[in-house]
């Protein structure tokens, strides 16, 4: 099924969920309509990200920002300011927070105002990959996922031909990631002309530059094939070659567009999510055919969208170690002139020229000749961990939209030193950081509830400026199954001078789906909460929280939960997503429910809240440093103990806390199909931040223990 068919499948539910929602409600008055806030750029200021690299291919760190030479077109420029910011940290989104290019509504970070981790983007180019190497890739992806990536990485896998389907999105979850990994199917062969004398699309290329040597090796080829007594003139048999390879071509240009175009549209989606991302290409690599197609203007077209969204991109061969000559996919007739052995080298480099003008392009790296992709994912991944940002300021008539210019950067009296920036010529207007009004941007004017949360729910990514807080959770209900326990949080906003006036109601809106790992609905919900018309004498409300609780039965599998919110008084709206991995309970396995934090009395005994009521459980997970954290899970399979639990807790993909494993005090018998785990987290002394708390548990097999991972802040 075509993503267009998915989409389409996966809303037109919803929005008849909505519009049934709008007929139950009295309309709502039409309110003056308020012009949206929006960005316009105040200054002149453009900032890159750089990496700076040793003579070992060690990063650099310390660097200060009177070391650095910038040059715009040959130009020196002043470096206005320097920062070495960690991938995923608070830094790393907030300083390209306002870059170029950001949506109507803005993308949400989650709630301490740091997306955490690295985001990680891996493009598997499943039109120019063989079924060999697609085998390699998995096994490689499959080895990242389990044994390199951080507890607060996020990332995507993103096939070119769309195969994963609703999978191609970024998440944290491992078991997403693998699914995702498991839908990727070969079905594309090479490109090549199979008559008896095969020909690849390389050789088409050569023939297309005139190379003669290439012709007469195909002209004399096909004439030794023809059968014994067949007699056929050279002139017509080179035509027939030429024709072979101008059909040849067009397809492999056809085919490197499908490739470019897939790669742009993934680029558009990341642009509005603050933050450097890493794009992993992954690719057998096909040929650029700059003379006969507009195949230069395409690479162009992605640079700059590289550039907008903030992605650095690393190539990689996925055919390995490549020793050049015949093999068994690609045959060719005994050559004795050597005419195709003086072309090899040409043939291999051909190939790898998208490869690399990508990577160089947007400032990362082409890795070629290694059978061990995922050792060089993963030493990538090592290395781009810290990079700096350099801001410098330019004149106006240098921010021209479509105007091409080169950056190089370097650092004084450090010839030894190797600077990574993006080589290829950039339109400044992609790297140029707009000014805010210095309002909240509103989202756009809308009278219809419905349509616009149709709209956030749309969004690849959580939107909104209405400050939500979401948690999707589960555990095992015994008259139920498994059962979400949904649970949002918002704040009923101060309104002064009357988007609600006196007599008037206001509501805050909610609309949510469950989908399984298809894109089907599983199921939907809806809520609002009626506002009551503030006295005469009191023109504002305000200040409140609203909570919704929510429970939805639900069998063993993958699902994203998407959920909406908006304020009829104010206009404004948010959105958010989440994934669930909700285990299968086998005879003798250990499984666990989501993990839930609540801030407890330190004087009293930890007891159990009610999971599914959200004003019992901490749904923002921010708290205060002196506060008494409290986390609360349920443990399935008691028969397998004794059990052994431990807490660890991260900041980013460091760990900074964790508890000895210790024997489970679960509260239930080894008879019961669950038992509740608790334990308070000695965290007062945690600076301010993001961390993620992980609880593992595990019996006395040699079993990896079960774990479950949950994001909270301190602040």
């Amino acid at each position: 099924m075509s993503l267009r068919k998915l989409a389409a499948r996966f809303f037109s539910a919803f929005l008849l969920l909505l519009v049934l929602m709008g007929a139950q409600r009295p309309p709502e008055k039409q309110q003056q309509a308020r012009p949206d806030l929006t960005v316009r750029a105040t200054v002149n200021l453009v900032q890159t990200d750089v990496m700076v690299f040793d003579r070992q291919e060690r990063f650099v760190p310390g660097l200060k920002q009177e070391q650095f030479e910038l040059q715009v077109d040959g130009k020196r420029q002043t470096v206005s300011f320097c920062e070495q910011v960690a991938s995923g940290s608070g830094k790393d989104g907030a300083s390209w927070n306002l870059k170029t290019g950001a949506s109507d509504l803005p993308v949400r970070l989650e709630a301490g105002g740091s997306n955490l981790g690295r985001r990680l983007i891996f493009f598997v180019d499943d039109w120019h990959i063989s079924a060999d190497s697609l085998a390699r890739t998995r096994a490689a992806l499959n080895h990242l996922i389990d044994d390199t990536f951080g507890v607060s990485d996020s990332a995507g896998i993103f096939p070119a031909s769309g195969t994963t389907g609703f999978l191609q999105q970024l998440t944290g979850s491992r078991g997403v990631l693998r699914a995702a990994v498991d839908k990727m199917t070969f079905f594309n062969a090479p490109i090549v002309d199979k008559e008896q004398v095969p020909m690849n699309e390389v050789q088409a290329l050569q023939i297309e530059q005139n190379n003669t040597e290439v012709i007469n090796y195909f002209i004399d080829a096909v004439i030794a094939s023809q059968p014994k007594g067949r007699t056929v003139g050279r002139s017509l048999v080179e035509r027939i070659v030429r024709r072979r390879a101008a059909a040849l071509a067009a397809q492999a240009t056809e085919t490197a567009d499908r490739t470019l175009s897939s790669l742009a549209r993934v680029l558009r989606v990341f642009a509005p999510m603050p933050g450097r991302k890493i794009l992993f290409f992954l690719s057998d690599g096909f040929v650029l055919q700059t003379e006969t197609s507009d195949m230069g203007s395409k690479i162009r077209e992605v640079t700059d969208l590289a550039a907008r969204a903030g992605v650095v991109i690393y190539s990689l061969d996925t055919r390995g170690l490549i020793v050049g000559g015949p093999d068994a996919a690609n045959p060719v007739r005994p050559d004795a002139s050597g005419r195709l052995a003086r072309n090899a080298v040409s043939e291999i480099t051909s190939v790898q020229d998208a490869l690399n003008a990508l990577a160089a392009d947007t400032g990362g790296t082409f890795l070629k000749n290694t059978n061990a992709l995922d050792a060089a994912i993963a030493k990538t991944m090592e290395e781009i961990a810290q990079y700096y940002l350099l801001g410098w300021y330019l004149d106006r008539d240098m921010l021209e939209p479509g105007k091409y210019r080169s950056i190089q950067v370097g650092v004084k009296g450090r010839p030894d030193l190797k600077v990574r920036v993006r080589q290829a010529k950039v339109d400044l207007v992609q790297l140029a950081v707009q000014g805010q009004t210095g309002a909240i941007m509103a989202s756009p004017a809308m009278t219809n509830p419905s349509q616009a949360l149709l709209q956030l729910l749309r969004s690849p990514l959580p939107v909104g400026v209405l400050p939500i807080s979401f948690y999707a959770g589960y555990a095992l209900r015994s008259e139920r199954g498994f059962c979400l326990a949904l649970a949002l949080q918002t704040v009923i906003e101060d309104v002064k001078g009357g988007a609600a006036g006196p007599g008037e109601e206001r509501r805050i809106d909610l609309a949510g789906i469950v989908s399984n790992m298809e894109g089907e609905t599983v199921t939907s919900f809806s809520d609002n909460l009626t506002v009551p018309a503030p006295e005469a004498n009191l023109p504002e409300v305000g200040g409140r929280d609203w909570i919704y609780s929510g429970s939805i039965p639900v069998k063993p599998g993958i699902y994203q939960v998407r959920v909406a919110a908006r304020d009829s008084a104010t206009g404004r709206s948010a959105s958010s997503l989440q994934w669930l991995e909700i285990p299968a309970l086998e005879p003798g396995r250990i499984a666990l429910s989501s993990i839930f934090m609540a801030e407890t009395n330190p004087a009293a005994q930890v007891s159990a809240p009610d999971i599914f009521d959200g004003s019992s459980i901490s749904i923002q997970r921010r708290f205060r440093q002196s506060a008494q954290i409290s986390y609360f899970l349920h443990v399935y399979n008691l028969k397998r103990a004794p059990l052994l639990i431990q807490a660890r807790v991260y900041r980013g993909n460091q760990l900074v806390f964790q508890s000895p494993f210790e024997p489970l005090q679960a509260q239930g018998s080894s008879s019961e199909p669950a038992g509740l785990a608790s334990g308070r987290l000695p965290l007062a002394q945690l600076p301010t931040g993001a961390y993620v708390l992980e609880i593992l548990v595990k019996d006395s097999s040699d079993r990896p223990p079960a774990a479950q991972r949950l994001q909270f802040w301190m602040q």
